[in-house]
């Protein structure tokens, strides 16, 4: 899940990416926050929420 905040309030949310693996998913997230900071006018927060999907349906990153 990708967020971009403006003046503390949410303004959009999207699910990019589903991962097989927690840790992995937390890496790719740490780095989108972290990239953010170079830009002050549209601040990026990542994070994880496990889902279950459907592989046959979804791509799913190892």
């Amino acid at each position: 899940m990708i967020q971009t905040i403006n003046n503390g309030y949410v303004e959009s949310s999207i699910a990019v990416a589903w991962f097989r693996d927690v840790n992995r998913c937390m890496y790719f997230s740490e780095l989108l926050a972290k990239q953010s900071r170079f830009n002050e006018y549209l601040p990026i927060n990542a994070y994880c929420q496990p889902q279950w999907v459907d592989p046959e349906n979804t791509v799913i990153f190892e």
